[in-house]
């Protein structure tokens, strides 16, 4: 009899640690509605791989929550439809999910996925701007998890898009993914204890913004690492971990808990220079979800910027934070003309090529005096200064600044002049 307790007894310790498999039937399905905790306050020990691993985040405290929703493709709007097909390209779709352009006014949006006895994978998105719809589908799928879904698994997939604005601009993206079921066990979060499978998704992906106003484009390489704990019938992961560059952020399934301080974002005061002279905006946030980002309307992503305006402008700054929360305040710079500058008599300084695409040579008169020369774009943004001392010419490095017209100040004692240069 005792050694029938003890055959129940390890069956049962057995089971409570055994590898599980994850199918369709535990992804996401219509008229789900889940509740996820953010923070980027991660313990370390997400990285640990192989069988039968205990990850302990009981400790995981929210900084923020969403509201994850799923349903049918066939409750989206019509005009969808055409790209997206019901039960035939897609048969899942989440509203207000992660929006790859946070800046712009963006409505109705939605994620597409696909889910199959063999697959779940995210096939596109769709959006309104004003008014118009834009079904953005992937070349490919972005596949998330294969089934049945063990230990050991391996999976890819490579994924392309874009889409075009027309009066604002371009979008595009790929995504190059490596999965791999790299340990299963016990995963314990602020919500519970799960039996769980652990994929681990490295993602190289390039983004291309076009902004046509500027005519200027702003490509940008990512480097993301995802960690994902797959636990039977929880329809997302129980837990994501996400590396980009130094910055690690989780989210993971819970509770309601009473929101944090909302996201804000305070710039300079308003103030006013002389004509030709340069000022330092800086930018603070509190409140949301640390780290913060800045993006200001010299598409610059500092949380300081210098600029040196010929007229009065408004420059506003973006803030957000690790969930996506935005804030925006705004300074305005006033532009008069101060006593004691005077115009530079720049007769006989050449520029040499202009237009240029590598290199252009400053070239002064004999004479002319030691001076300051810096380049300035059409939004007052300082991109290089060089000194000049006499006599000789300048020879300027352009090779990286994009097309276009600029401003090139020259600028010595209580003195200074502009001369006009463009990049081909």
């Amino acid at each position: 009899m005792r050694y029938l307790y003890f055959l129940t007894y390890m069956s049962l310790c057995l089971m409570s640690s055994a590898q599980i498999t994850i199918t369709q039937a535990d992804m996401p399905a219509a008229g789900d509605t889940i509740r996820i905790s953010l923070t980027s306050n991660v313990p370390g020990n997400y990285t640990l791989a192989g069988n039968s691993v205990t990850w302990d985040f009981s400790s995981l405290e929210s900084q923020n929550q969403q509201v994850v929703e799923f349903v049918s493709a066939t409750s989206t709007p019509t005009i969808y439809w055409l790209v997206f097909t019901p039960n035939l390209v897609t048969n899942l779709a989440s509203p207000g999910g992660d929006i790859p352009f946070p800046m712009m006014p963006v409505s109705n949006y939605y994620d597409y996925y696909n889910k199959t006895s063999g697959a779940f994978q995210h096939c596109g998105f769709a959006f309104q701007m004003s008014g118009i719809p834009f079904p953005v589908k992937y070349a490919s799928p972005d596949e998330w998890y294969q089934f049945p879904l063990t230990m050991g698994n391996t999976y890819s997939s490579l994924t392309t898009s874009s889409v075009v604005v027309p009066g604002m601009g371009y979008y595009g993206t790929s995504k190059d993914r490596q999965n791999v079921v790299d340990a299963w066990g016990t995963v314990i979060t602020p919500f519970g204890s799960f039996q769980s499978l652990r994929v681990k998704s490295e993602l190289q992906q390039f983004d291309s913004l076009y902004i046509d106003s500027l005519n200027i484009g702003f490509p940008v390489n990512r480097v993301i690492t995802e960690y994902k704990w797959l636990a039977a019938g929880m329809g997302i992961p129980v837990l994501t971990v996400v590396e980009e560059g130094p910055a690690v952020t989780a989210r993971y399934i819970d509770h309601y808990i009473q929101p944090p301080i909302p996201l804000t974002v305070e710039v300079s005061p308003d103030t006013t220079i002389c004509f030709g002279q340069s000022v330092t905006l800086a930018a603070a946030a509190s409140g949301g979800v640390p780290p913060y980002n800045f993006v200001w309307s010299t598409f610059e992503m500092t949380p300081e910027i210098t600029v040196t305006p010929e007229d009065t402008t408004s420059y506003y700054v973006i803030a957000y934070d690790a969930a996506q929360n935005m804030a925006l305040d705004t300074a305005v710079v006033n532009v008069k003309e101060c006593p004691g500058f005077n115009e530079m008599d720049l007769h006989g300084v050449t520029i040499n090529p202009n237009p240029a695409n590598e290199y252009m040579e400053v070239t002064f008169p004999a004479g002319f005096p030691d001076c300051i020369l810096t380049i300035i774009d059409p939004t007052g943004k300082i991109l290089e200064k060089q000194y000049r001392q006499a006599p000789g010419s300048v020879k300027m490095d352009v090779s990286m600044l994009p097309p276009g017209l600029y401003l090139l100040k020259i600028q010595a004692g209580e003195q200074r002049g502009f001369l006009k240069m463009m990049i081909k």
